[in-house]
């Protein structure tokens, strides 16, 4: 799991905002401890890598390298925090279009590609037994605009089958 993680050179995305000024270098320990035994610890994992609070969510240089792995996680289905982690995207895709500096737009570009690879993912995502996950996998496809007809198709076929109210308006 994680190949290629140590092949990134995190320090040159700088001093990451994401995580309040965590040092970059500091990212792959972050990212294994995503699978860390202690809840605890895959909390705090989380919180550095995709935010927490009013920052979970936000955009930072590293975001696009992070993705792919919080994909790889997403792909454990015994992984307790996938709704949470499913949270994060959805509140990268909501704030792709915060800014009109073109160096942000970029950066936006490159962190939506990023989670776009995880279409496949988020198609099974849609029918996990964790209702946060399917909520905020709804929220993710919803971004899937360059795959619409196949979005659209997931999801009234998980409509006819969805019994969560909050899940179905969404």
């Amino acid at each position: 799991m994680f190949d290629g993680l140590d092949d990134i050179d995190w320090e040159q995305y700088g001093e990451c905002h994401i995580a309040m000024g965590m040092k970059t270098k500091a990212i792959p320990q972050s990212i294994r401890n995503m699978l860390h035994d202690d809840p605890e610890e895959r909390e705090y994992a989380i919180q550095d890598i995709l935010g927490e609070g009013q920052h979970l969510g936000n955009l930072d240089h590293a975001t696009p390298a992070i993705i792919p792995f919080v994909l790889e996680v997403l792909e454990d289905t015994k992984y307790r925090e996938r709704g949470y982690l499913m949270l994060g995207l959805s509140l990268m895709c909501d704030s792709l279009f915060y800014s009109e500096r073109v160096s942000y737009m970029r950066l936006a570009l490159k962190t939506f590609e990023a989670i776009k690879q995880g279409f496949p993912l988020y198609k099974r995502l849609i029918d996990d037994s964790e209702q946060e996950t399917r909520l905020y996998t709804v929220i993710v496809l919803g971004w899937m605009q360059d795959d619409a007809s196949e979005v659209v198709d997931v999801l009234l076929e998980r409509l006819k089958i969805e019994t969560d109210e909050e899940v179905r308006i969404e």
